[in-house]
């Protein structure tokens, strides 16, 4: 967690670029530094499918294993894949970048989190959360490598696209 008044001298004096997700004194944020940020969510970063589907498997493998259920069903996860499918970008920056995006529209976080500012409320913010929409990981998706610039395909491999 950073000093969020620091950070925020910091980014008024020297024009960094930042992305935050967690914020202090949340749900009632600085909204100074939203506007100076990059981009900023509302703390979202465990809210995809997969981590809340992770999260309710190991309290279902501590339950179990707790009460001693040994003959206890693993818990399913759905490790289905869906085609990410578009036309690549002509550079391998380009297409990271558009993969990326694909997959993950951040910019709706953004949005959404600066459509407090006119608020100046922390329940926004807290509903922001509550609400969140479906989002999957990268590890969800499958790609077409094929189509890609080498280098491009070596980072959206480590990013854990399939």
């Amino acid at each position: 967690m950073f000093d969020n008044l620091a950070l925020l001298d910091e980014l008024q004096e020297n024009k960094w670029k930042c992305v935050l997700d967690v914020w202090e004194n949340e749900p009632d944020i600085n909204l100074a530094l939203l506007q100076e940020v990059e981009i900023g969510s509302s703390h979202i970063a465990g809210y995809s499918y997969e981590g809340k589907e992770n999260g309710t498997a190991m309290i279902y493998q501590a339950f179990t294993d707790f009460f001693g259920f040994d003959d206890a069903p693993s818990y399913p996860l759905d490790r289905q894949h869906t085609a990410l499918t578009f036309r690549p970008a002509s550079t391998e920056l380009a297409q990271i970048n558009q993969t990326i995006l694909s997959a993950y529209p951040v910019a709706k976080d953004h949005m959404q989190l600066l459509s407090l500012i006119d608020k100046k409320s922390g329940a926004g913010f807290d509903d922001l959360r509550r609400n969140y929409r479906l989002r999957r990981e990268f590890s969800h998706f499958t790609l077409d490598y094929s189509a890609l610039e080498d280098s491009a395909e070596k980072v959206l491999r480590i990013l854990g696209f399939n």
